[in-house]
């Protein structure tokens, strides 16, 4: 018999691996050519990339594997008491870079002209930054710091919410950029 952490890792996982598929069909209709650049299938490829992985790590408790290994070397090394100082360092790095990610970012994607373009180049940056918070996610998830943990595990469990929010964006976002390739290469 399942327990229930247990059902909803397997769907998790199945959401994950629909979303994989979902950036496969939008990859494999962002063939470069003069109407589509080459970044757009970059984009796809990494959403693959990341929600295989996802999936993968779910079934097989990667992430909750690694975060054991990160504690049981913390208590090995007999630092785990005074683990909330380098948490913080830790956090307190993955914030800023995460800001200057977002900020650089910001800057290229205005100074590119992607806002002033088509449809497909905009669906394709949304999917973009819906896959940098999972990522963005799963490190926060990794490093446990008890603050972030509060936010993310506690209340309305904000870790649920942005996980599946930010999966099932990037899988509508590839179904819209298929179908829109698709119906443009029907005129």
């Amino acid at each position: 018999m399942y327990k229930s952490t247990e059902l909803l890792g397997l769907a998790a996982a199945a959401l994950y691996a629909i979303t994989a598929i979902m950036a496969a069909r939008a990859a494999k209709a962002a063939q470069p050519g003069p109407r589509v650049p080459p970044w757009h299938r970059t984009v796809w490829l990494a959403a693959i990339l990341l929600f295989t992985a996802c999936a993968f790590s779910r079934i097989f408790g990667l992430e909750e594997g690694l975060r054991l290994l990160l504690r049981g070397e913390l208590r090995d090394e007999n630092i785990y008491s005074t683990r909330r100082e380098y948490q913080s360092v830790i956090a307190s790095a993955i914030i800023i870079a995460a800001a200057l990610a977002a900020f650089f970012g910001a800057a290229k994607v205005v100074s590119s002209g992607v806002l002033k373009s088509g449809g497909r180049s905009r669906v394709a940056l949304a999917a973009g930054m819906a896959c940098a918070v999972m990522a963005l996610l799963i490190v926060v998830r990794v490093v446990s710091l008890h603050a972030l943990d509060v936010l993310i595990y506690r209340g309305p469990r904000l870790n649920w919410i942005v996980d599946i929010g930010a999966t099932a964006a990037v899988g509508a976002l590839a179904w819209t950029y298929a179908s829109r390739q698709r119906h443009s290469r029907s005129r």
